[in-house]
C-alpha cells in the first residue's frame, strides 16, 4: 500500500474514532462502494448512516491500527 493510501486509511480511522462525519466528505467519493462491518454499502450517505447506527449500538467503540503493510 502506498504511503498516500496509508495516510487516507489513518484519516478515515481517526474520523470514525472522533465521530467526525464531515471528514468523510474529503475521504470518500459520494458514489463509493464498500464493506461496513456485516453489510455492503453504496454511497457516502449510506456509509454515514451505518456509522451512526454502529455508534448508537456501541458508543464506546474505538479502532486501532496495529500493523499496516
Amino acid at each position: 500500500m502506498s504511503e498516500e493510501n496509508k495516510e487516507l486509511v489513518r484519516r478515515a480511522i481517526e474520523a470514525m474514532n472522533n465521530r467526525n462525519l464531515d471528514a468523510f466528505d474529503d475521504l470518500f467519493a459520494s458514489d463509493f462502494f464498500g464493506q461496513h462491518i456485516v453489510r455492503q454499502v453504496r454511497g457516502l450517505q449510506q456509509w454515514e448512516d451505518n456509522c451512526k447506527s454502529m455508534w448508537e449500538v456501541s458508543p464506546d467503540s474505538h479502532m486501532t491500527i496495529d500493523v499496516m503493510i
